[in-house]
């Protein structure tokens, strides 16, 4: 996983994020605080034992009365990082789209126009981090001829066209045959048609471009999602 950068009207988003997480983090804070103060005055024993527990098994200064605001925090920010965030009311304010499953579909390159050669994408996106894996197949012999991982990748949910997805990868050949064991290149995809009853894009179609070679190629790609 790495991190991807966010561009367009919505390049600011994830300050507001952190400032909107912080504030509710001192609310909820204070609240608990004051909470346990007035427990703790009710039942004080059982808050001096819970203490006295705390504090002999624990690595840190801590005790049930100062719960801090970068503890809730760092909790609200892990569960809204993996889970929160492609939630369909908080992304409706939010509108970053959400890239991540599996897809099936086809590549077209200029390296072999004739031949079409199958693809597998995987991406794993959370709030701040993605990772693009992709598995490319002969179509004919079923032989899995290389893969590539992700290493950047950029976010732009007002471009003009639709929602983008631009990442830089590096390409592995699994054939010792190919004139270039590891290649470096770059793709821009594009979410396409929206199912309203499954909140999902289905398709993801684009185009990429490569170093392989003494001069490089290019290619076309399209494909459904299938989970």
């Amino acid at each position: 996983m790495h991190t991807y950068a966010i561009g367009g009207t919505k390049s600011n988003i994830r300050i507001k994020v952190i400032i909107f997480l912080f504030v509710i983090s001192v609310i909820i804070s204070t609240l608990m605080n004051v909470g346990i103060d007035k427990l703790a005055e009710i039942f004080p024993d059982i808050f001096e034992k819970v203490n006295n527990f705390l504090n002999t098994w624990s690595f840190f200064d801590f005790s049930i009365g100062n719960i801090s605001v970068f503890l809730i925090y760092g909790i609200l920010m892990w569960i809204f990082d993996k889970k929160i965030w492609r939630q369909k009311f908080v992304n409706h304010f939010l509108g970053i789209p959400d890239f991540s499953g599996t897809w099936n579909g086809e590549l077209v390159s200029s390296f072999d126009s004739n031949n079409k050669i199958g693809v597998k994408m995987t991406i794993t996106q959370t709030w701040t981090d993605i990772h693009i894996l992709s598995c490319f197949t002969d179509t004919d012999s079923g032989f899995q001829s290389s893969e590539s991982g992700s290493d950047s990748a950029f976010i732009n949910p007002d471009y003009q066209l639709g929602s983008l997805l631009k990442f830089t990868y590096i390409n592995i050949a699994q054939d010792v045959d190919y004139e270039q064991s590891e290649h470096r290149g770059q793709n821009e995809m594009l979410l396409k048609n929206f199912d309203k009853k499954k909140n999902k894009y289905m398709t993801l179609e684009g185009i990429y471009f490569n170093n392989r070679g003494k001069t490089g190629n290019k290619g076309t790609m399209i494909m459904n999602r299938i989970s």
